[in-house]
């Protein structure tokens, strides 16, 4: 008996749900970020289930019309995050000077971004399926490479106490400005990638420019006219919640039509609404609840069927491309923040933690790997590469931050010192 195509995904989308969630406290009972199990969900739903099966039973349990429900449901929980994760630049406030952490923000970045981008050169026709590859593709695999996943950073912080500490506020202060410098960057790179001659260019820069403004000039005094209301009594706190998904959701499909990525749209709403008003910070709590236990796992598994190897005489090429670029990614992320922090005289034993930290790629990872993809600057093998880089660099954090820490001497993160400040 074959299910209707509604019946189809509910299934599919509470079996993700099931394992996402089993896993993700599999991943907690070993020490590593709950994302870390759910990037492992929704790989054995994925590719690892698809190849057991057979390409025959694949298809029949991954029709083209549940694969596009999961698919709507995955963008929705995408846009949540992205809205989450703009609200959350928006209030950081650093508590270090800038030259502790700027120093880092810039090794974290630069050298990183320039050995992506020589990776790009060297893997080109693996990662795009093309011949040669293109300016925008070699651009785009080098900011790839140089993400480092802010929610993800944050939660190894807490889990492992140092969010108060000297090192831990570092650490997201450079995490913070190097995502925000990314998603510009990357908002650049899709604006090279769409133009192809000076008017495509004036157009989208002139589409970009009434984006900014709608943002700036409507969004802004809206939310925060009916944030107070709602702090005032006036309105139901209901209606926050209602107006941000509404508002999430217009503004990303409104970034879709100019040619950017839904993604863009929702960031770009959660720095636009004011973050002081007690009612949107309330709102914001429900909706990040529903975002990361129901609809971040699907998400998961629906980057997980984008993922191919290609043909299987490209497979060795493909495994070749991943363990090099895993490695490229690791290694040019920790010198360029071990250098940079030496650079502004800090103990080694700092500056090989935070290179430590700032190498995590997570949630944030998939999400750039999924823009590239629809955007056509990657194919399915390349967006395969980023997907297991995320998880690699990822699960690979919490034990090289502990040995680390042995052997600086200090077991399991015990009595971490304050990062020193740089002298001046």
């Amino acid at each position: 008996m074959s299910l209707a195509p509604t019946a189809h995904a509910l299934a599919l989308m509470a079996v993700a749900l099931l394992a996402a969630h089993l896993l993700a406290a599999a991943a907690r009972r070993v020490g590593q970020p709950a994302v870390v199990g759910e990037i492992a969900a929704g790989l054995l739903l994925g590719p690892f289930l698809m190849a057991l099966l057979g390409p025959e039973r694949a298809a029949a349990v991954f029709p083209p019309g549940v694969l596009a429900a999961l698919d709507v449901c995955a963008q929705l929980g995408l846009i949540g995050f992205m809205f989450l994760l703009g609200q959350h630049l928006r209030a950081h406030r650093s508590e270090v000077r800038p030259r502790d952490w700027l120093p880092v923000a810039v090794g974290s970045f630069t050298l990183p971004f320039a050995a992506g981008a020589g990776a790009a050169l060297l893997f080109g026709a693996t990662l795009t399926g093309h011949a040669g590859i293109g300016v925008a593709s070699v651009l785009f695999f080098g900011l790839a490479v140089a993400i480092t996943a802010v929610p993800v950073l944050f939660r190894i912080l807490t889990d492992t106490g140092m969010h108060d500490t000297r090192l831990g506020r570092t650490a997201m202060s450079a995490a913070v400005a190097t995502d925000g410098l990314a998603w510009m960057v990357l908002l650049g790179i899709l604006v090279l990638a769409g133009t192809s001659s000076p008017g495509d260019l004036r157009g989208r820069a002139a589409a970009l420019a009434v984006f900014v403004a709608v943002l700036a000039l409507a969004v802004r005094p809206v939310f925060g006219r009916l944030g107070r209301l709602v702090d005032a009594g006036r309105l139901t706190s209901l209606m926050m919640l209602a107006a941000l998904v509404v508002g999430s959701v217009g503004v990303a499909v409104l970034a879709d039509v100019i040619g950017l990525h839904f993604a863009f749209g929702a960031v770009a709403f959660g720095i636009a609404v004011p973050a002081g008003s007690v009612s949107v910070q309330a709102a914001c709590r429900t909706m990040n609840e529903f975002t990361v236990s129901v609809l971040l796992p699907i998400f998961f598994v629906s980057v997980a069927l984008k993922i191919s190897f290609g043909t299987a005489t490209g497979a060795g090429t493909a495994a070749v491309a991943i363990v090099a670029i895993v490695l490229i990614a690791m290694g040019s992320k920790f010198a360029g923040v071990l250098l940079a922090w030496r650079v502004r005289r800090g103990s080694w034993s700092t500056g090989v933690r935070l290179g430590v930290l700032m190498n995590c790629r997570g949630l944030t990872e998939l999400i750039v790997a999924d823009v590239g993809l629809r955007a056509g600057l990657i194919d399915r093998t390349g967006f395969a590469v980023l997907v297991v880089t995320a998880l690699v660099t990822t699960a690979a954090t919490v034990p090289l931050l502990r040995l680390a820490d042995r052997r600086a001497g200090r077991p399991d993160g015990a009595d971490r010192p304050a990062v020193e400040r740089a002298p001046a």
